[in-house]
């Protein structure tokens, strides 16, 4: 392996020194030699164009560039949507608890200034249909001279339940020289988890998984195996216990049932990579020591300093690019170059929804980052990445993973600039404007402009049905659901409460993505700079943990209710 020098950081006697390895397979590097050389000849064929041909062709070569993403990438959604309408769970048998034979089993949850939601958390794991002796819990919280709350607050909501022998509060050290951040966590977490355990699973701080979903994963991942089928990781649909709230819980609710219920569905059932949730995330063991080891995408090598005799290397190795702010998205891909892949588990993780503005700017700012950030380190090698997903399928499933991964940010970063063209074209032809609205014709010759107005209206009017459509197939399956099961989640009865009347308020869903726009461009402004790059911004739960914890009192009543009546 080449380490690169350039990359090295002393600090010091006695202090760590970091050397990173494959520095082109992770997002610390922002472009590879080969994306500069690219960039460097796109700019130069777009100053020759100017050169020989003027400004103007230069506009309509770029407008048509346009048209034709937005016609891939909304061409795609739509494949995708169809196809999930032929998804299927595998089919598989949940094993009981007192199966002898289950695995043991490692959760990881980071937090970093989530004490308001640490009693939470706590009783979530704590209801989960699991083995206790082989079961381990794994809170990763920062160096209390980075967050001086967090860890403090776990250790005395801990020293308040009997089975705090299952919790393990780990500390990633203050001067581990990688950013501070989630995929770090993750790593520091992977490396000191039980080396017995079988299968690792990854959760967040305000999830409250079904009870029964460590089971059930077990289960998928067996039928799996038995069948041949090289699955190395399930994901849990995700959903909001909170979905009515605000305007942007309600979009926010629309957005994740699209996401979990129709994207991810139909690329699996296409055969092609669908990027991770980024929790309720049931990985096998194996899957991720096969990333981290033969289809590495970072490595760091902490080492003493050689002044103080020390030369032992001390390998910080990890499946996850502490780098990459959607480190979700880009472990998915690395799973199929090694060799697994996914499946889509029928068990759902509630979620505390974003209710207000700033939350909703800073998460969704960050996942447009992190999606270019991906795309990026993806992108690098095509053909050896290629060869690793196998040449058969490899090809589709290499397009359509980084067209997913370039669309999302770049469908929102041009379409300030294609509705701002239509409006004023609109404007010009209103108000006898004819030089305006005769350059603006210019710059669309007939098969560009027909092309446009395609994608355009019929892009548009599909990505508004999907919106439209998802709180009504919502309330169908919920009601569905609740007929044929006899227990039902204390969360998911107050989801069904709250599912009802969304579908008005939705109409207005493009005020929530010109909101988008402006992230997206913030995401773009910190990709660009590199002290941003990696940073991780923060948004806050527990602002519903009141509510959360009325409904979990009138559960827990409800259950006794219902054993005294037994």
């Amino acid at each position: 392996m080449k380490v690169m020098k350039k990359h090295r950081k002393r600090h010091g006697i006695g202090k760590l020194v970091v050397d990173l390895v494959h520095p082109n397979q992770s997002a610390a590097v922002l472009l590879s030699l080969g994306q500069k050389i690219f960039l460097v000849l796109m700019l130069g064929g777009l100053a020759a164009t100017v050169r020989y041909y003027g400004w103007l062709m230069l506009v309509r070569v770029i407008f048509a560039a346009s048209v034709l993403f937005f016609v891939l990438f909304v061409g795609q959604k739509v494949v995708v949507w169809i196809a999930s309408r032929h998804h299927h769970y595998l089919e598989y048998q949940k094993p009981d608890i007192s199966d002898p034979t289950l695995p043991k089993c490692t959760i990881m949850v980071t937090l970093k200034g989530e004490q308001a939601v640490v009693e939470h958390l706590v009783g979530a794991i704590r209801r989960m249909e699991y083995p206790a002796e082989k079961l381990e819990v794994m809170i990763i919280v920062e160096d209390e001279k980075v967050d001086p709350h967090t860890g403090p607050a776990v250790k005395q909501v801990l020293s308040l339940h009997s089975e705090r022998e299952l919790f393990k509060v780990v500390y990633v050290p203050s001067d581990l020289q990688l950013p501070q951040n989630k995929p770090r966590a993750l790593v520091w977490g992977h490396m000191h988890a039980n080396p017995d355990s079988e299968i690792l699973v990854i959760y967040d701080a305000e999830d409250v998984p079904e009870t029964d979903q460590l089971l059930k994963a077990v289960g998928m991942l067996r039928a799996a195996k038995a069948k041949g089928m090289n699955v190395g990781c399930v994901q849990a649909r995700l959903a909001f216990w909170n979905p009515g709230k605000t305007f942007i819980s309600i979009c926010y609710d629309a957005e994740y049932f699209i996401h979990f219920r129709w994207v991810l569905p139909g690329l699996v059932r296409l055969g092609l990579v669908p990027p991770l949730g980024g929790t309720s995330n049931i990985f096998l063991r194996e899957t991720l020591a096969a990333i981290a080891k033969n289809n590495p995408e970072w490595t760091e090598t902490l080492r003493t300093d050689e002044l103080i005799g020390s030369v032992e290397a001390y390998p910080v190795q990890g499946a996850h690019d502490p780098h990459n702010i959607t480190e979700d998205a880009s472990i998915a891909m690395s799973t199929y170059k090694a060799g697994y892949r996914i499946e889509i588990l029928d068990s759902v993780t509630y979620e505390e929804s974003q209710v207000r503005w700033n939350g909703a700017r800073k998460q969704r700012s960050r996942w447009l980052q992190g999606y270019l950030q991906t795309f990026l380190v993806h992108t690098r090698m095509p053909l050896r990445s290629i060869h690793r997903l196998g040449w058969r399928r490899g090809i589709q499933q290499y397009v359509s993973f980084n067209l997913l991964m370039l669309g999302a940010p770049l469908s929102y970063l041009l379409s300030p600039i294609v509705w701002g063209t239509m409006f004023l074209y609109i404007y010009s032809r209103l108000t006898h404007h004819p030089a305006i609205s005769s350059y603006i014709q210019n710059l669309f010759p007939a098969p560009v402009y027909y092309l446009g107005m395609l994608a355009f209206l019929f892009g548009n009017a599909i990505l508004l049905l999907q919106v439209l459509l998802a709180p009504v197939v919502q309330q169908e399956e919920s009601e569905g659901l609740a007929k044929v099961t006899k227990t039902e989640h204390f969360l998911a009865a107050n989801r069904q409460k709250e599912e009802y009347g969304l579908v008005l308020p939705l109409l207005f869903i493009p005020v929530f993505w010109m909101f988008t726009c402006l992230s997206a461009y913030r995401a773009l402004r910190k990709l660009l700079t590199p002290s941003l790059r990696s940073h991780w911004d923060l948004t806050a739960h527990g602002h519903a943990r009141d509510e959360l914890t009325e409904l979990q009192t009138a559960a827990a009543m409800t259950v006794v209710q219902a054993e005294d009546i037994a």
